[in-house]
Parts: C-alpha cells; sequence; structure tokens
C-alpha cells in the first residue's frame, strides 16, 4: 500500500481535509484499543462507532478522489474490526484496529497540516524591507 499512498499523494488534488478533522476519528480507535485491552466489549463497540460515525461525516465531506477512496478503504477496516469484537475474537480485532491504525497513516500523509497552510499565508505576505 505504500506504493499506492506515493502515488494517491502525488495526484491527489486539492483537498480541505487536514489531519486535524482526522483526529476524533484517531482518537475513538485509540480508545477501542483500550478497550480491547481492557477486555471491555461495550466500550470497545461504542468507540468503533463513534469512530465510524466521525469517518461517515468526512467522507460526505469529502467527495470524491483519492483522498475519499482511502477514506472509505478506512471505513472498511474499521466495519471489519467490529465485526471481529462482535465474533468475540479480540486477537483478529486488535489486527483489524491495526489495519484501520495503518490506513490511518496512509490517510494523514495524503492531507496538507495547518502548519503547511500557515506557512503558505506567510509566504504570500510581502516582506517589508
Amino acid at each position: 500500500t505504500n506504493a499506492t499512498a506515493a502515488e494517491a499523494n502525488q495526484t491527489a488534488p486539492a483537498t480541505n481535509l487536514t489531519s486535524s478533522d482526522i483526529e476524533p476519528v484517531r482518537d475513538s480507535l485509540n480508545a477501542a484499543r483500550e478497550g480491547l485491552q481492557d477486555n471491555d466489549t461495550q466500550a470497545v463497540i461504542d468507540s468503533i462507532n463513534d469512530a465510524d460515525g466521525a469517518l461517515f461525516a468526512i467522507i460526505i465531506e469529502e467527495g470524491t478522489g483519492p483522498v475519499s477512496d482511502q477514506l472509505t478503504t478506512l471505513s472498511d477496516d474499521i466495519d471489519t474490526t467490529r465485526e471481529s469484537v462482535r465474533n468475540q475474537d479480540n486477537a483478529k480485532a486488535l489486527e483489524d484496529l491495526n489495519a484501520a491504525d495503518s490506513q490511518l497513516l496512509v490517510i494523514t500523509g495524503m492531507l496538507p497540516t495547518e502548519e503547511a497552510d500557515e506557512e503558505e499565508a506567510d509566504e504570500e505576505e510581502p516582506e517589508e524591507e
């Protein structure tokens, strides 16, 4: 997937989505991981549902394109994690969460950061001499 991510990064059109926009998804996935470690199935399901809901809002907002395709893959990973938890297969659920985390890293790599946006804004201002 690294080659795919690199290709997508080079051809990705401008997106308004930033890494901070996906923080709620990341936070929910981390909470799900903690729930798995604590053997708290309800906390895991709640956190996965939170991640899925936050991601759904982002997918609707983003529209189509390379980032959207990666978001859909992340959604699939979250669904797979939920299914593993429902099947009481915590080891598989942890593997699925790891896949979702990896996908989140791919997506984050495709997005501009707030710092980059601020630097571009600073560069556009004329310097006084």
